[in-house]
């Protein structure tokens, strides 16, 4: 189950990067301008959401190797199709539903690894989101490659052929877990799936992820604006999704025991940089943006396994809603950095990112506020 999660992460960091590293070529190619790409990445991302919020329930209630399966093979189909005669309208509807099986199939992970993996829970979520970080860090180089040797459909096709291979690998993977994982005794447990617990962790889902996704998408122009040119933007995307592997391997190697104070200090940390770097121009955007991903590193994978401890007998349902919530970020901050950037230019939308990673802070402080009443109570 690790080694299959580790590969289905892997292709699901590259899915991330991919419209990221390929806006310069698709805006020529398809005439848009900023608005018009960062509703490519909210298609992708309201897919994702869309997924992971129905995976969640099913996750929990029905076999999850033929759930996988139709969610790889979903992405690869999706994948396959895009090529240069396709249409902006098409080219949105297949990223949807390449979104679509990318938030179920890793709804499907989570929930599995967790039920799997109950002893060591945030080591092995840890592991295999970072096999999505090191997707994404080494995606760019990849699709870079594929770029100078032909048109940007190429890549599509490419990782299509790679979910291909996944659906096949599923076939033989064993995706049930251990019995005795949903009753395991937590330290907070919620009694109740709809609880200001669930609230709080699903609002810094939406931050982190948004942040994660804008980022992303429009490192290429924020490089362009400075002046630093398309290649370093495109290094950048590399550089952010790098420092979110060390984050998370630093996180796998040593198991915090103090989860919501270390997203509070990855909230905070990770606004003052973006902050300093979006709206102050300091510091190189390699730099800058490797130093935000190893601050937000830990942040995904606490939010996973936060969201199953606290609601054992709803696991797959907890987990599906936050990052669903998560999905929604990252399809409505996108389009808010693209408005912004197009009236105000991206000095000003960018500023959005850091907004985002304080917003973590705040959410983990509130959880740990209303941990501390009930203990005094």
């Amino acid at each position: 189950m690790l080694q299959l999660g580790i590969a289905t992460f892997f292709a699901f960091g590259i899915v991330l990067v991919l419209l990221g590293v390929s806006q310069a070529e698709l805006a020529r190619d398809l005439g848009l301008d900023l608005t018009s790409s960062g509703l490519l990445g909210a298609s992708l991302a309201i897919g994702i959401g869309i997924g992971v919020l129905a995976a969640g329930p099913l996750c929990d209630r029905v076999a999850r190797k033929p759930l996988f399966a139709g969610a790889v093979g979903l992405c690869g189909g999706a994948l396959l199709t895009i090529d240069s005669d396709r249409s902006y309208a098409f080219v949105v509807a297949a990223l949807f539903s390449l979104g679509l099986g990318c938030g179920a199939y890793i709804t499907v992970l989570n929930a599995a690894v967790v039920d799997r993996y109950p002893t060591r829970t945030t080591r092995s979520l840890a592991l295999v989101h970072s096999a999505a970080t090191f997707g994404a860090c080494v995606g760019p180089l990849l699709v870079q490659q594929l770029l100078a040797r032909g048109h940007w459909s190429g890549a599509f096709q490419a990782l299509g052929s790679m979910h291909v291979a996944l659906l096949v690998a599923g076939c033989f993977a064993r995706f049930h877990g251990d019995a005795t994982a949903r009753s395991r005794p937590t330290a907070r447990v919620e009694t109740s799936l709809w609880t200001p617990a669930l609230v709080a962790l699903a609002a810094t889902a939406f931050a982190y992820v948004g942040t994660e996704n804008g980022l992303t998408l429009f490192a290429v122009p924020w490089a362009l604006q400075r002046g630093d040119g398309e290649s370093t933007g495109q290094w950048s995307i590399s550089a952010f999704w790098f420092g979110l592997l060390i984050g998370r391997l630093l996180l796998a190697v040593r198991t915090s025991e103090r989860p919501l104070q270390l997203l509070a200090a990855a909230g905070m940390a990770g606004g003052v940089i973006l902050i300093s770097t979006a709206a102050l121009g300091l510091g190189p955007l390699v730099v800058a943006t490797a130093l935000a991903g190893m601050a937000l590193g830990p942040t995904y994978p606490l939010l996973v396994m936060l969201a199953a401890r606290r609601f054992p007998a709803s696991p797959g349902a907890a987990v599906g809603i936050v990052t669903g919530t998560g999905a929604i970020g990252a399809s409505v901050v996108p389009w808010m950095i693209g408005q912004l950037g197009d009236a105000f230019g991206l000095r000003v939308a960018l500023t959005i990112l850091g907004v985002n990673a304080w917003i973590i802070a705040i959410a983990a402080l509130a959880l740990l506020r209303v941990d501390a009443v009930r203990a005094q109570a």
